[in-house]
């Protein structure tokens, strides 16, 4: 759109019918992207991924098969030929970008410049084209994370279906929400010329994040009349109100888990800790003590030693199975601070103004679950049956059913990724805390298991 462009008249319109390439181009760019998912393994990084590959599932499902995009007379005359020329170019663009920043700065200045392409405004779409075009030639500074999602421009798209929870205006069951399936489930979606490869796509976010992938569906239930999980345009939450009085939508709000810092060593030329040789490097030996007071090996045990605390300069290791840890610094070197993150089961390490020589061991101490705890201290008295009856619910990563020292009496999943018969759900990403939280719940004072009758902790 370097030329100028004659201005559109009345009846003038953005063809839909021409933007079938457009439409296969973004599903094609949402499963590239959806692709990324493999490389970006933390939680926010592959959060990020599915939402934008969600918006542009979102955006070919309501651009396939749509009306006609009335232009505005006087404004510059688009067609839909250029909006398809605008999307190749970020296809190009796209597989030039080197980092997961420069891609999602792409991603969204294609979702904003499709905003203004909907409205018709050709001088909006012109300086929009112009935007993306920027974007696509300048890129995004590597290794940095683009920042939170812009809720605000998700909710004022007219294609976004944003997830919803749906529920009474009382308690958690009424009949109201038995009928909310009649209330917003969608008709059968257009054929799309992609379909496919939108399945695939579709299917493999099911998977990983439960994300929606088109326009208004029910995505869990409880029960038949108990609190859903929908995914609903902006449309869709107006009409479900007017429908359905009694139903409150709420949207989904996710909170992250708190996590122990885990201290690392820097990367990069800047760490002041220089390799050395192999014979020259600081061995040491992780051990816990054993029977008749032999030492015995500790396998996984993660050792950071800093000889610059500030610059996180320094070396790590992981021991091995004969608990050697091989760190590249000389021995002798002064310490500021060395640290041992012990595998499951052991307490940590902490050592300040140390130095280490060759083969010294560090003894780490087992997690003694037999020892008198604050709960014992609390509840010690209270008899096996205390808190029968009582109901707990655990909002966490799930609970493990598996798990030696639970007694899971029931529950259900309440996540998609998750089904109720079991499976990781959560806990495969964010570790198996909720299980953790469920041992405290149902534990009985002088006792190792816990059931799920004294009292009964759901997940």
């Amino acid at each position: 759109m370097g030329e100028p462009l004659e201005p559109a008249r009345a009846g003038d319109v953005i063809d839909a019918r021409a933007l079938q390439h457009a439409v296969g181009r973004l599903v094609e760019l949402a499963g590239a992207f959806c692709d990324a998912v493999a490389d970006n393994t933390t939680f926010p990084e592959q959060r990020q991924i599915l939402r934008r590959t969600h918006s542009l599932l979102n955006l070919s499902a309501w651009l396939d098969g749509g009306p006609d995009i009335a232009l505005a007379p006087g404004q510059p005359r688009v067609t839909a030929a250029q909006v398809n020329d605008a999307i190749d170019y970020v296809m190009t663009a796209s597989a030039r970008c080197g980092s997961l920043a420069a891609r999602i700065a792409l991603i969204d200045a294609l979702l904003d410049f499709f905003q203004d392409v909907l409205r018709g405004e050709g001088d909006a779409i012109v300086a929009s084209a112009r935007r993306l075009k920027d974007a696509c030639d300048a890129g995004a500074p590597a290794g940095v994370l683009a920042g939170r999602y812009r809720l605000a421009d998700f909710h004022t798209r007219a294609w976004e279906a944003a997830q919803y929870v749906l529920m009474p205006l009382r308690g958690l069951r009424s009949p109201d929400m038995a009928e909310i399936g009649e209330a917003v489930q969608p008709e059968g979606p257009p054929a799309a010329a992609a379909s496919s490869t939108m399945a695939r796509v579709a299917s493999t976010i099911g998977t990983l994040q439960s994300a929606n992938v088109a326009t208004p569906q029910i995505l869990h239930s409880t029960h038949a009349d108990g609190p859903k999980l929908a995914a609903l345009t902006s449309d869709d939450v107006l009409q479900l109100k007017a429908r359905a009085p009694g139903v409150r939508v709420l949207p989904l709000v996710f909170y992250e888990l708190t996590r122990r810092p885990m201290l690392e060593v820097a990367k990069g030329p800047g760490n002041a800790a220089a390799a050395v040789g192999t014979a020259l490097a600081l061995t040491v030996q992780v051990v816990r003590a054993g029977t008749a007071g032999k030492p015995v090996p500790v396998a996984g045990a993660r050792v950071i030693a800093f000889t610059d605390f500030a610059q996180r300069a320094g070396a790590e290791s992981l021991s091995d199975a004969s608990g050697m840890a091989k760190l590249d610094l000389q021995p002798g070197v002064p310490l500021q601070a060395l640290l041992v993150y012990g595998p499951a089961g052991y307490w940590g390490l902490l050592r300040r103004d140390v130095t280490l020589r060759k083969g010294e061991t560090l003894a780490l101490q087992p997690i003694d679950l037999g020892a008198p705890d604050f709960l014992a201290k609390l509840y010690g008295g209270a008899s096996d049956h205390a808190g029968a009856g009582v109901t707990v619910g655990v909002i966490d990563t799930g609970v493990d059913d598996s798990h030696p020292d639970l007694v899971v009496a029931g529950g259900a999943a309440f996540v998609v990724a998750e089904n109720d018969a079991g499976g990781a759900g959560p806990a495969a990403i964010d570790g198996d805390h909720g299980s953790h939280v469920a041992g405290i719940i149902a534990s009985r004072a002088g006792h190792r298991r816990a059931s799920a009758a004294w009292p009964q902790a759901y997940g």
